[in-house]
C-alpha cells in the first residue's frame, strides 16, 4: 500500500472495505489479529474445514489437543490440499475462537474444544426443568421461538457461554442440542433447543442477572449469524399450566405482556389451554426494571445481593454504551494538592482517574503514567459532567464492597488498602458535593429505551470529548476495549486484558 502512495489510515480503510466484501480476512478492531492479513480467504476456510472433518476430534467429544494440530493441518491425508506450517497454528486457533468454532480449555489441558463435535446424547444433569427447584432458590424460564431453524445455533452458544461451562467427571455438560452452565454465585442455567424453540432456564436466589446475560448473548448471536431472522423470532414465556401431567404448549409473547400490563391489563388467557394467568406472575423475573429501581432494591439489602449488583452494573454500563460507545465510562477524581478544603477543591488543578471495568473487580487504572489526566480548570468542566459523574459515583459506591475481595484475590492481599480505594470515592463525593443539587440530579423520565437522562448523556459525551482532545491516540488510557458476547464491551486494564486472553501459546511445536 505504501508503494502506491496510500497513507496508513487509507490502507486501514481499504483493508476494512476488502474484508467486508470478502476479498481478504482482516480484523482491524482486534488487537490480537490486526497485524495479520489473509489474502486468500479460501486458504483459511480449508484449514478450519480440516478441523471440522477430523474424525479423531469427533471421537474425543470435540477435544483437540495442541499435540494433534500437526496431524490435522500438515500431515493430513487430503491429496493436493494445503499443508500448513506450524508457525501458523496459534493464528489459526485465534481465528477459530473469533469464528466461534472452538474455545480454549484450561491451560494445563493444552487443548481446544470444537463445539461442532460435542456428543449427541444429553448427559446426566444436576437438575431438569420438570423438577421443582430447592426451596431457597427460584427458577425462571424463557423460550425463543423462531420461524426458521438456524443451523449451528447450539454449538455457537456453547462457545459463547464457555466461561460458565461445567465439567463433571471426564465430560463437559454439553451436547448437540444443549448445554448446562454454572455462573458461580449467580446461579446455574440449562439451555436446550427443541425444534424451532430455544429453551432457557436460570436458577438462583436472584436468577434475573444470569437470564439477562444469556438472553443478550442469544440475541447477539442471532444478529451476527442470521440477520434474515430479524423480526422473525420472539422471546416468550411458557404457560405454567400442566395438562394431563404434561406442560401446556402455550406461549406468551414477553413484549406483548409488557404492553398489556402498561395498558392496565392484569390477566391474559393462554391460547392453548384457555386458562387465564396474572401477567405479573408470567413476567416474574423477566420484567423491565429501571436502573433507579434496581439501585433502590440493592439499598434495601434484598436476597441475591451479588447478582443484583451485577445486574445493576450490566444494565447501567449498557445504557451508557448506547449513548457513547467510543470511550471509557468509569472514573473518579484525584487531588494534586494535599490539605485542600472542600471549597478549594474545584478551584485548584485536579486529576481525572479512569477505572478498569472488569466484571466484579472494578478498580482505578494502576499502570504507571496511564489512566490519569490533569484538569486545569475543574470548576466549569465538572459542572458539565456533574449529572453523569454522580451516576458513576453511585455505580462505583455500589460495586465497591463486592469488588474489594476480587481485587485482593487478583492483585494480592490488602491491595484495596494499599490503593486506598475508599479515598478515591470520598474525594469524588467531596468534589460533587460542591455542585448545586440541581446539577447532580438526573430526571430520566423513564423513556422506553432511554435509561440515561439528557444531562447524563451530555456528561458522558463531554468526558469523551475531553479525552479525545488531550489524548487523541488513546496512548495514555491504560485501558483496552474488548467486546463481550452480550453485544456490549468492557474497558480493561493491562492486567485484566492479559487475563482475558485465551491461553493460546505463541509457538506450537510439531
Amino acid at each position: 500500500c505504501a508503494r502506491h502512495g496510500l497513507s496508513p489510515i487509507d490502507a486501514e480503510t481499504l483493508a476494512h472495505l476488502m474484508h467486508d466484501l470478502g476479498y481478504i480476512v482482516h480484523y482491524s478492531d482486534d488487537e490480537r489479529l490486526r497485524d495479520d492479513v489473509v489474502l486468500q480467504p479460501q486458504w483459511l476456510t480449508k484449514a478450519i474445514g480440516f478441523v471440522l472433518e477430523d474424525r479423531a476430534t469427533q471421537d474425543a467429544e470435540g477435544i483437540l489437543p495442541d499435540a494433534r494440530l500437526t496431524q490435522v493441518w500438515r500431515d493430513h491425508s487430503f491429496k493436493d490440499e494445503p499443508r500448513y506450517d506450524p508457525a501458523l497454528y496459534p493464528f489459526f486457533l485465534r481465528l477459530m475462537e473469533k469464528y466461534d468454532v472452538s474455545y480454549r480449555l484450561p491451560e494445563e489441558r493444552h487443548a481446544s474444544l470444537v463445539a461442532q463435535h460435542v456428543p449427541q446424547v444429553r448427559p446426566e444433569l444436576p437438575w431438569l426443568p420438570e423438577e421443582n427447584p430447592p426451596a431457597d432458590l427460584r427458577r425462571i424460564a424463557m423460550i425463543c421461538a423462531m420461524e426458521e431453524d438456524p443451523p449451528g445455533l447450539v454449538p455457537w452458544m456453547i462457545v459463547r457461554t464457555h466461561d460458565y461451562s461445567v465439567e463433571q467427571g471426564k465430560h463437559h455438560l454439553h451436547w448437540q442440542k444443549g448445554v448446562f452452565l454454572n455462573h458461580g454465585p449467580h446461579g446455574t442455567a440449562l439451555l436446550e433447543k427443541r425444534g424451532r424453540e430455544f429453551h432457557v432456564y436460570a436458577q438462583s436466589i436472584y436468577p434475573e442477572y444470569f437470564m439477562n446475560v444469556l438472553q443478550e448473548t442469544l440475541q447477539k448471536l442471532i444478529k451476527d449469524n442470521w440477520p434474515g431472522l430479524e423480526g422473525r423470532y420472539r422471546f416468550t414465556v411458557p404457560c405454567p399450566t400442566r395438562v394431563d401431567g404434561k406442560p401446556c404448549k402455550g406461549r406468551f409473547n414477553i413484549q406483548a405482556l409488557r404492553q398489556f400490563i402498561s395498558n392496565g391489563v392484569q390477566e391474559y388467557p393462554c391460547q392453548e389451554c384457555f386458562k387465564s394467568h396474572p401477567i405479573k406472575k408470567l413476567l416474574s423475573g423477566l420484567e423491565f426494571t429501571p436502573i433507579d429501581v434496581q439501585l433502590r432494591e440493592i439499598n434495601e439489602r434484598l436476597a441475591g445481593m451479588d447478582s443484583r449488583i451485577a445486574n445493576y452494573f450490566r444494565a447501567t454500563l449498557r445504557a451508557i454504551a448506547d449513548e457513547a460507545k467510543e470511550g471509557p465510562r468509569l472514573f473518579t477524581f484525584r487531588s494534586r494538592e494535599a490539605g485542600l478544603s472542600p471549597k478549594q477543591i474545584l478551584f485548584r488543578p485536579m486529576e481525572l482517574q479512569l477505572w478498569c471495568e472488569a466484571e466484579g473487580c472494578q478498580h482505578p487504572v494502576i499502570e504507571k503514567d496511564k489512566g490519569v489526566y490533569t484538569i486545569d480548570q475543574p470548576h466549569e468542566w465538572v459542572k458539565q459532567i456533574a449529572p453523569y459523574a454522580n451516576t458513576v459515583l453511585k455505580i462505583l459506591a455500589t460495586v465497591a464492597p463486592i469488588a474489594a475481595p476480587a481485587i485482593d484475590l487478583f492483585f494480592g492481599r490488602d491491595t484495596t488498602k494499599t490503593w486506598d480505594i475508599d479515598r478515591h470515592l470520598d474525594f469524588a463525593n467531596a468534589v460533587l458535593g460542591q455542585m448545586p443539587d440541581e446539577l447532580k440530579a438526573s430526571d430520566r423520565g423513564m423513556t422506553p429505551g432511554k435509561m440515561l437522562s439528557e444531562p447524563e448523556r451530555s456528561g458522558i459525551l463531554a468526558l469523551h470529548r475531553f479525552l479525545n482532545e488531550v489524548d487523541p491516540t488513546q496512548a495514555k488510557l491504560g485501558l483496552h476495549r474488548v467486546p463481550t458476547y452480550t453485544g456490549d464491551y468492557r474497558w480493561l486494564c493491562e492486567q485484566h486484558y492479559q487475563a482475558w486472553q485465551p491461553n493460546i501459546p505463541d509457538v506450537i511445536k510439531p
